[in-house]
């Protein structure tokens, strides 16, 4: 793919970060992003799996089924203290729809 604009680490640490996450799903807006949800205190930790994946995505040139395979902590939040809870902060689809929204706020 040809890009407009080649994504940064300063274009995934400023804008791209701040523009995703409300963009995945209605889902995450309301679970993580929105006031007194059950997920709002994981909202961090969804931004970072978002910056995460950016960076895999388009700085590394890492593709959306080996970041789903191969580095899934990194889009899950685990617990020391339980050591039975996990989050899955980002499913597959979500996964390919932070890949597109890379690509629309690159172009």
């Amino acid at each position: 793919l040809s890009f407009h604009q080649n994504l940064t680490e300063l274009g995934v640490n400023k804008g791209a970060i701040a523009w995703i996450p409300p963009h995945l799903s209605n889902r995450k807006t309301t679970d993580f992003i929105s006031r007194n949800k059950s997920y709002r205190r994981y909202c961090d930790a969804l931004v970072l799996a978002v910056s995460c994946d950016l960076h895999f995505l388009f700085i590394e040139d890492s593709e959306v089924p080996c970041i789903w395979t191969h580095k899934r902590d990194y889009i899950s939040h685990f617990n020391p203290q339980e050591v039975h809870t996990q989050i899955n902060l980002i499913s597959l689809p979500e996964l390919w729809r932070i890949h597109v929204l890379g690509q629309k706020y690159c172009s």
